[in-house]
Order: C-alpha cells, then structure tokens, then sequence
C-alpha cells in the first residue's frame, strides 16, 4: 500500500491512513494514535505500545543446558523482564553462564534463591546490518574449518570463538523479530537465523568428534572429510551470493544438482553425518531465500 506525502505547513508532510484501517479500529476525528519506529519502518497502532515483556517462572533440578534453553526461547521471544525462583546454588551459577550468551540481558537483582534478569539498551546496527554481519562470519567458520582440516590445528580457537558469536548473535535476530512489527517475509530471515545456528553447532560437533577420536592432532583427517568440507565451503559462498544478487536460475539449477548425495559415505559415518546435516541446512537457506526475494 503506498501513499504520496503532501506538504502540511513550512515543515510537515502529511499522508492519509486507509478508510479500512481507522473503520476497523473504530477511530474518529480528535482520537490519538500511536507511533514507534522499528528498524527503518514506522509502527502505527491505535493502543498505547507494549514497553514491557515480562514473565516469573521457578526452576527446580535443572541441568545447566536445561537452564540454557529455559532461557534462549524467553530471549528469543522477546521477554524484558524474568523472574527466577530456584531451588540450589548450581543453578545460579548456570543462570549466569546462561545470560553472557544474551547480549541484551543482565542479571540485575540476586537474592537468596531468587533473581532478576533485565534487558539493557544496546546500539547496534539495524537489523540487515546485523543480519548481514552474522551471516559472513558463519561463511567465515566454514572456511576457517577448512584450513583446521588441511592441518592449521591452531585455529581451534578461533573455531570456537565464532560458534560462540553466531549463537550469540542468532539468538539476537530471532529477539529483534519477535520484539518487532516486521513485514510478513522477515519470518523467513527467523528460519535463516536457526538454520545458521544449527550449522555453527554441526560445526561444533564434528570438532568434538575429531577430538575424541585423536585424529585433530595428528595428521590423520580423512580425505574425504577435507573434500567434503570444501565443496560445503564453495556451496555456502554461493547461497550467500544467491541471498544477495539473488538469481533465480541458480536455485533451479542447484535443485537438480546430486550435490546433497555426495555427502553420503560409508566410510567415517559419524564425520560425514555432520556434514551432511550442514549440506541440509544450506540447501534450507536457499528455500528460504526463495521467500524473501519473490
């Protein structure tokens, strides 16, 4: 829906809300609305805009991953304001773990098994800025992986210091969507975010699993994982690519490709399943995108 903008005074611009709008609303002359910008939209709502998004919930024998997932689908969600009641020290010590992965959340308020947690203010870029930044530092780990498998073991660390801010930061798209009035196709920018997620954490594991077996330290990576890993680098820069000069053409043509096939290998099962679980989520990503650009 489009409106022009007509000159109202020396230094106003004025343009008229749809008849179907303010009917629906039951608005009549001399009402008050309300305004908020969001991002680079202006949010228009005849009631006054929630400001808090707050809830109280009480945790009793939680392990700390049981804890950390209680609290990235709140943060996801959007809530401001958690109440905590738990029953044990641990559980404190869990919960603040918890909170330095949210970036917009600080433990506030502690008392003898209760506490406060509550969103603070950050600057950030707005959220394609963001959304762009946390895309090409997942890229960036695929490649940074490729040069751990081709024997830079030193890289370990930075391996894991960009699974940590791809966690981070997804968690903080899926907040600034669900605290947010965005066009309809932005959900598909959420289901990008997970898919990002989940290829950080596949990551993650198939480090775990070189780790367990030995072979991270010795020169005894198999070929056909360093193969694998490079076309999973090659097919991400180019979803990423397509994301952004979008073509079409190439989402068809990579739906008739075999590529997700040749991640499937006998040899070395619990390596190769990772990567396949990547291939799958690239090959989402691209679906997706399909739903933002058309």
């Amino acid at each position: 829906m489009e409106r022009k903008l007509v000159q109202m005074g020396k230094h106003c611009l004025m343009a008229a809300i749809p008849k179907k709008w303010i009917k629906h609303h039951n608005l009549q002359k001399g009402d008050s609305i309300n305004f908020e910008e969001v991002e680079q939209y202006l949010l228009i709502s005849p009631n006054p805009l929630p400001k808090d998004k707050s809830i109280s919930i009480t945790i009793k024998q939680a392990n700390r991953i049981g804890i950390y997932r209680i609290l990235q689908l709140l943060y996801d969600a959007g809530f401001k304001t958690i109440r905590i009641n738990y029953d044990t020290p641990d559980t404190l010590t869990w919960l603040l773990w918890s909170v330095k992965a949210m970036e917009e959340w600080r433990l506030e308020t502690i008392n003898k098994n209760k506490c406060i947690i509550k969103t603070i203010n950050i600057e950030r870029d707005d959220f394609q800025n963001y959304f762009r930044r946390i895309f090409l530092i997942t890229k960036s780990l695929s490649e940074t992986y490729s040069e751990f498998l081709n024997g830079k073991k030193e890289l370990i660390d930075e391996i894991r210091a960009k699974h940590l801010l791809i966690i981070s930061g997804t968690q903080t798209i899926k907040r600034m969507i669900n605290t947010s009035s965005l066009p309809l196709e932005y959900k598909y920018y959420y289901f990008i975010a997970i898919q990002l997620e989940e290829i950080a954490d596949q990551y993650e594991y198939l480090l775990r699993a070189l780790e367990k077996q030995g072979l991270e330290k010795v020169n005894k990576i198999p070929k056909e994982l360093i193969q694998s890993q490079k076309k999973l680098c090659k097919l991400l820069e180019e979803t990423y690519n397509n994301f952004y000069k979008f073509d079409i053409d190439w989402f068809i043509d990579l739906s008739k490709r075999d590529i997700w096939q040749s991640f499937a290998t006998e040899n070395n099962p619990l390596l190769t399943y990772h990567l396949r679980a990547i291939s799958e989520r690239i090959k989402n990503i691209a679906k997706y995108t399909i739903g933002i650009r058309l």
